[in-house]
């Protein structure tokens, strides 16, 4: 396996969340991302950024993007290499990627600006 730009610590979190149906979803503000709540995205990022890895926005400005229909080539990398190291992850989720999902999140944006 190729090594990763993400830390091992934080790659072992997304590794241990487990899909919940009923995960709640909010409005990660400084990516403009929504995040469910059984992702461990939030415990991803601290260990990210203990370790210096400032990478740890590109999955969910990603995943946004393509919600948006306007797929960001600059945050591929990082949504590839977690898809590829962590495939079982609640994040890469076909619903939590859909188009469908625009309208809401156009909206939470809005009301939070």
């Amino acid at each position: 396996m190729r090594e990763s730009n993400f830390p091992e610590q934080a790659l072992a979190v997304l590794r241990l969340a487990q899909f919940d149906a009923a995960a709640g979803r909010s409005l990660e503000l400084l990516s403009g991302s929504f995040i469910w709540d059984d992702e461990c995205y939030l415990e991803f990022v601290a260990y990210c950024r203990d370790k210096g890895c400032r990478r740890y926005h590109e999955p969910v400005v990603y995943r946004t993007s393509l919600i948006l229909g306007r797929p960001d080539e600059e945050s591929r990398r990082g949504w590839e290499e977690l898809l590829r190291l962590c495939p079982s992850w609640p994040g890469f989720r076909p619903e939590r990627r859909s188009e469908s999902l625009r309208p809401e999140l156009e909206r939470a944006v809005a009301e939070e600006w």
